[in-house]
């Protein structure tokens, strides 16, 4: 898993090379919880694109990785301004992300 951290947003690019896929999660974090959601749920939440299907996911070449890549990395550029300027939690939240509670400060 490589990841990029940055303004609040970490995103997540994984390579499953058993499956042949590979894939791009956007984690946020507010003062209680963690949330991390996959780049096409999250895209279709905001309304960033119409319908899910339309990215791939395979990786079992070069070529495929590539376009695999591109595609989830275009999602990327149409979220992420609404990331860095929106309420995240709402918008995590909306898009089904997981939550893990953190662990209370001292």
């Amino acid at each position: 898993m490589s990841t990029y951290v940055g303004r609040g947003v970490e995103y997540g690019i994984g390579l499953d090379a058993r499956e042949g896929t590979v894939d791009c999660t956007v984690g946020t974090e507010s003062e209680s919880v963690a949330f991390t959601v996959y780049i096409e749920e999250l895209a279709l939440a905001v309304g960033a694109i119409e319908a899910r299907g339309r990215i791939s996911y395979s990786a079992r070449n070069l070529n495929q990785l590539r376009k695999s890549l591109q595609g989830q990395a275009e999602y990327v550029r149409l979220v992420h301004p609404l990331l860095a300027a929106t309420a995240t939690d709402e918008l995590m939240r909306q898009a089904g992300a997981r939550e893990q509670k953190k662990p209370a400060r001292p």
